[in-house]
């Protein structure tokens, strides 16, 4: 069954020259921030992008440079399953750390978007696209002197 992509986003892919790039949002079950990042208290929201620059879209920054770097496989069936996805951060300020473990991660919503974004970053709603949501399993944090891993194991709607 194809994904119901807009036309303008399928152009995009299907264009020899395109960049991909992962728009993710973390909010607690009430919508509220699970803490706030950053030394200067100028991040409150988890909201995440694998690019090389902050990008906006919906009104929303998502944050470069805050150690996300992807996530791991996502498959798509028209059957009902268990998926699971791993977000990972690396190089979390150790500052952070605190904040992250006294975080109530477990059940948080996580949305995982798709921008096909142009030469001068702009990003247009018929070039996003949505490819998971769902809640935190589980996570770990391991740390070395100056900073952290951070792993988020997330699961479906039917993983709970």
């Amino acid at each position: 069954m194809p994904r119901d992509l807009s036309t303008t986003a399928q152009s995009g892919l299907a264009g020899t020259t395109r960049r991909v790039v992962d728009l993710v949002s973390i909010s607690s079950q009430d919508g509220t921030a699970l803490f706030v990042i950053g030394t200067d208290s100028s991040v409150s929201a988890l909201n995440f992008t694998n690019c090389d620059t902050n990008l906006t879209f919906d009104s929303v920054t998502y944050n470069a440079n805050l150690g996300y770097i992807g996530h791991s496989e996502i498959s798509e069936t028209v059957n009902a399953n268990n998926e699971k996805v791993s977000l990972s951060l690396t190089g979390v300020d150790l500052r952070n750390a605190e904040a992250i473990l006294n975080a109530n991660f477990v059940g948080a919503k996580v949305v995982i978007r798709k921008a096909i974004i142009d030469a001068d970053y702009t990003i247009t709603t018929s070039k996003v696209y949505e490819v998971f949501e769902g809640f935190v399993n589980t996570f770990s944090l391991s740390a070395n002197q100056d900073t952290a891993d951070f792993q988020l194991e997330c699961g479906g709607p039917f993983s709970a």
